[in-house]
């Protein structure tokens, strides 16, 4: 048989029940005793730390606290790495690999056994129970009675490895690979039974049966999930849970397969293999029947389905924060990191790779933000040019026959119209009727006139003349032209009592006067008794100079002669001169904006 291909089918089944790092401090490979103190350390894929130092020959258990330190700080290097040098998950598989086949396969020349089977479920005992293989005389005892179990003579034990190897070939020649190979699962299905009652270990108890059925053949194998949940092992729980009921675990066999055994050989091999049974717990059921067990099964089952709906995390019991040394925290998982509330490693790689991302999207997001802030601003001017152009084409005005009307109201649109048919429309009415009313707006000019001041003294002041342009009297038809006389305004005389101020009441009867005397003829008025009674009593505020006027100031309105209205009542002529200079910039500005 090739013994490459023994090993790596015996690995295989071993490598699936050993898949990963234990930091459960309630699982005895992962307890030491050390000066009498419990110390913790992990299991790497399979290998315990008491393993790995007897495989380097090394000192176990370590003399004090100081030496197991090193010890450990040693095994979690060499598996789990540092923080600057973590192994990965593969590498510490193939070290252990190697490790194992060194020290279990290799050494108990487990190659030679003509059954691959026999030889993974030794190897599979040798990682996991600690069971031995090929020792001398009787102290290789799981082996010895998984022979015995089968009717053959071990009284003289083994000679040496190679004589324990060929007794192993025979009774697989004699009695059949699957007889031998049931019957030292039997052996360490006994083994477990016992293990499951020491410390915590009652919570593996069906996960080893479970792993133990891999090395059974059909005919012994049992329904691990029958098995009540953190329960001591017994042989009765097993035989009830197996799915064979006729397996007699006596002599592994199947009454009827042609192996039997007499009566009273069963009995003898009963006596010498038998375990005693482990004793149950004190909550533990005095009778375990299949019904019961179902029941068991069905009410857990249901209690973890309840637990996952109401979000109930239930953590795995680890080995204290505090006896981990800094190396052995530096090679913690992610996943054991998680257990423990810490943050997962991030390598030197990792923190180079996040900073790259934070990097490139930095740049990206101002791309994005330059990217956008150009694009408003192409936005912006293209509105504002619209405006531009908007404004610029409702400010134009078009006007191609130059009539001074814009086209747009213009009647023929900017095209002269054919003779005989000038016609204007509505529009165009309204635009020339507001330019002859802009070309008869009042026109001021101004005169300068003598004036005397408060001394008595001539003085010369501008005042505005008022002209207003006539347009043309007559209006020519076909057959006849009609004289138009322009009717004037009725004289009305100025009384004091409709003016705010005595000033406006002054250039009222000013322009009155002055209107009379430019019509003249029967229209001239004596000046004499201009004022009634109340008005002389009125007085008169002409900027900020008071005259109480009396009956004897009559004929003060004369225009006539050097003694004239402004020299009696105005007194202050410069005064007087400055004011009507003012009105006449207000007049020339109004003119202005009009125009």
């Amino acid at each position: 048989m090739a013994d490459n291909k023994s090993w790596d089918y015996a690995h295989k089944l071993t490598a699936k029940a050993e898949a990963g790092v234990s930091v459960d401090k309630t699982d005895k490979g992962n307890q030491n005793t050390i000066a009498g103190v419990t110390m913790y350390s992990k299991t790497y894929y399979g290998l315990t730390l008491a393993a790995y130092a007897d495989m380097k020959g090394l000192t176990y258990p370590p003399a004090s606290k100081k030496d197991f330190k090193k010890l450990n700080k040693d095994f979690v290097k060499a598996f789990g790495g540092t923080t600057s040098a973590p192994v990965s998950s593969a590498d510490g598989k193939n070290k252990v690999k190697a490790l194992f086949k060194e020290a279990y396969w290799d050494k108990h020349k487990l190659g030679d056994i003509t059954d691959e089977r026999v030889a993974a479920s030794i190897y599979d005992a040798l990682v996991n129970q600690g069971l031995t293989f090929g020792n001398k005389g009787q102290a290789n005892s799981s082996m010895l009675n998984t022979l015995k179990r089968l009717g053959i003579d071990t009284s003289a034990g083994f000679k040496d490895l190679d004589d324990a190897i060929a007794q192993v070939n025979s009774a697989i020649k004699d009695k059949g690979g699957d007889v031998v190979l049931n019957s030292y699962a039997q052996t360490r299905e006994n083994s477990y039974i016992k293990s499951s009652s020491k410390g915590g270990n009652k919570k593996f108890s069906r996960g080893w049966v479970n792993r133990l059925n891999d090395h059974r053949t059909d005919t012994s194998k049992v329904d691990w999930q029958k098995l009540p949940k953190d329960t001591v092992l017994t042989s009765d729980s097993i035989s009830k849970a197996r799915i064979n009921t006729n397996y007699d675990v006596i002599t592994a066999t199947v009454p009827g397969d042609g192996t039997e055994l007499t009566q009273a050989d069963k009995d003898q091999i009963a006596i010498d293999i038998q375990p005693t049974p482990a004793p149950l717990p004190e909550d533990a059921p005095n009778v375990i029947s299949q019904i019961e067990i179902d029941k068991d099964n069905a009410r857990r089952k249901q209690e973890e389905e309840n637990k996952k709906k109401e979000g109930v995390y239930q953590p795995k019991e680890l080995i204290p924060l505090s006896d981990l040394s800094s190396e052995e925290i530096d090679a913690l998982t992610d996943e054991e990191r998680k257990q423990y509330g810490l943050q997962p490693k991030i390598t030197e790689e990792d923190k180079a790779a996040q900073i790259e991302k934070e990097r490139l999207e930095a740049e990206e997001l101002e791309k994005e933000k330059e990217l956008h802030s150009k694009e408003q601003q192409l936005k912006k001017e293209a509105e504002e040019k619209k405006k531009r152009e908007q404004r610029k084409a409702r400010d134009k005005v078009v006007d191609k026959d130059g009539d001074g009307i814009p086209d747009t109201i213009d009647a023929d649109a900017g095209e002269p119209a054919p003779e005989g048919q000038e016609t204007v429309s509505t529009e165009e009415q309204g635009v020339i009727e507001e330019q002859e009313k802009e070309s008869a707006i009042e026109t001021v000019e101004t005169e300068e006139i003598e004036v005397l001041d408060a001394n008595g003294n001539i003085k010369k002041i501008t005042v505005p003349t008022v002209t207003t342009p006539t347009t043309p009297a007559t209006v020519e038809t076909e057959s006849t032209t009609e004289q138009v006389i322009e009717e004037k305004p009725e004289l009305v005389k100025p009384k004091f009592k409709d003016f705010k101020t005595s000033s406006d009441y002054v250039r009222a009867r000013m322009k009155y006067f002055k209107s009379i005397e430019d019509e003249g003829g029967e229209n001239t008025v004596d000046f004499d008794n201009e004022l009634d009674d109340d008005e002389i009593k009125e007085s008169v505020d002409m900027e900020q100079n008071s005259t109480v006027i009396d009956s004897s100031k009559r004929n003060i309105f004369k225009t006539n002669g050097k003694t004239n209205i402004f020299n009696s009542i105005l007194g202050a002529v410069d005064d007087i001169g400055k004011g009507i200079q003012q009105e006449l910039n207000n007049i020339t500005k109004s003119i202005n904006n009009k125009q």
